[in-house]
């Protein structure tokens, strides 16, 4: 049987088996090989010397622990970059847009938009959003229906507008025509 050493044993980084601390950005030569490398793997041996390693040459041990957890560290990192490379792109986008837009994203002022129009529709409907009151009754049928649905500025169909002028006489034929008027 013949006893495999590990190859970073070989080159004298310490004692297997080594365990992975973390990657480090920057230039240096790779302590296994002496190559130049920009990502730099940061081993432990068994004996607790710490060494810098290249990707490369930690694929190519064939200790799969070790492999994996540079790997894995590897795309955390990758992914990350491209997160954040995503959102400046996203925060870039969002900034153009407030300074076309006073301030405010394109749904920021959209969202404005769309309150506003539904306040102004509110005040056009005020005089039949007024019979909600006057037509809910408390029994959950159709008077209440349609009080509910007035009170969010709903007109009834026009069937349901003839009951409730049936209902409230005078005051509801003027409010329902008043509203119509202001929608022309």
């Amino acid at each position: 049987m013949t006893n495999v050493t590990h190859a970073f044993t070989e080159s004298g980084m310490g004692k297997a088996p080594f365990t992975f601390i973390g990657i480090d950005e920057g230039s240096t030569g790779c302590a296994h090989c002496g190559t130049a490398i920009r990502t730099q793997c940061i081993v432990r041996s068994a004996d607790g010397i710490i060494s810098k390693v290249g990707t490369t040459c930690v694929s190519k041990t064939g200790d799969k622990g070790l492999i994996n957890k540079v790997k894995a560290e590897v795309n955390r990192r990758k992914r990350e970059a491209r997160w954040a490379k995503e959102e400046a792109r996203r925060q870039a986008m969002f900034q153009e847009q407030r300074d076309r837009n006073g301030g405010l994203t394109d749904f920021e002022l959209a969202e404005q938009r769309r309150e506003q129009e539904q306040r102004d529709h509110l005040k056009r409907m005020a005089p039949v959003v007024a019979l909600a009151a006057e037509l809910e009754d408390g029994k959950g049928g159709f008077r209440d229906s349609v009080a509910r649905d007035l009170e969010r500025g709903i007109l009834p169909t026009p069937r349901g507008e003839e009951i409730v002028v049936d209902i409230l006489g005078d005051k509801a034929r003027q409010a329902f025509e008043q509203v119509k008027a202001a929608a022309q």
